[in-house]
């Protein structure tokens, strides 16, 4: 794995993630809301040895890349994912998105040449199905204030929360929060862009976004399925696949799932 940094669709740096492989076959994963690259690591190592270019990337003022003001909303994530697969892929790639990313990847290849598309417990999220009204999406959906919160005491709450979860998912789903002088920590997407992300998630119609999309398209779903009231086999996907676990399946079963995305790439190396 090396480090690297995208310029984004309006010019801010993106922070990546390359695991080296054939460019030709590149799999790009895009992290959910609030969410950061460093939560694909096994799925990616995995990814990569068996021959494949494998990229990550903290989407726009998420995890360790540039914080900026603006551009919170599907038609500029998808803009930056672009660029970020013009930089590194000489082919059509393979979009994993998960949850928030999902979404983000199915509107991508509504527009974008890709060679298939995967949604992880997302990609098929319809709010405003769940919330007629954006005030109450709001209400229950917005993220918790992490004033004062230490380190300890998140890593402490994900264990206890997710004890069938490896060290390494331990590890990614923490890059989530930024250490303060004080020694606590905060998340690096601030509260307001979060609800500003938010609500473009409730205005989305994937649905839409599907029909245009002439290439392989997949959904991964994770059962009880707390992402989304709306059953992906009526939305219009060439595949579903139900997965009992978490919404965070790339975290909690990452061979399993990375075996899943393998087989839906349709590459022979």
């Amino acid at each position: 794995m090396r480090l690297t940094n995208f310029t984004s669709s309006t010019g801010s740096s993106l922070a990546g993630l390359v695991w080296v492989g054939n460019p030709k076959n590149t799999i790009l994963l895009v992290h959910g809301l609030g969410s950061n690259a460093r939560t694909w690591i096994r799925v990616a190592e995995l990814l990569s040895a068996k021959g494949s270019q494998v990229v990550a990337y903290d989407q726009r003022s998420h995890g360790q890349s540039e914080r900026v003001g603006a551009g919170f909303d599907f038609k500029t994530y998808v803009a930056d994912l672009q660029l970020v697969i013009d930089s590194v892929a000489t082919a059509p790639p393979v979009t994993v998105g998960q949850s928030w990313g999902g979404n983000v990847v199915v509107e991508h290849g509504a527009h974008h040449e890709i060679t298939a598309t995967i949604g992880v417990d997302g990609g098929f999220i319809r709010l405003a199905d769940r919330f007629p009204l954006w005030e109450d999406c709001a209400d229950v959906l917005a993220p918790p204030r992490f004033a004062g919160t230490t380190r300890p005491a998140i890593e402490g709450y994900l264990r206890t929360a997710h004890p069938d979860w490896s060290d390494t998912a331990i590890e990614g789903a923490l890059g989530n929060f930024e250490p303060q002088p004080d020694g606590t920590v905060m998340p690096y997407l601030q509260y307001d862009q979060h609800m500003a992300i938010l609500r473009s998630l409730w205005e989305h119609d994937p649905t839409a976004a599907l029909a245009r999309v002439s290439v392989p398209t997949h959904a991964i779903m994770a059962r009880p399925g707390l992402a989304s009231n709306v059953d992906p086999r009526t939305m219009g996907f060439d595949e579903t696949v139900a997965l009992t676990g978490d919404h965070d399946l790339h975290l909690q079963q990452p061979e399993r799932l990375s075996e899943l995305i393998w087989r839906m790439t349709t590459w022979d190396l």
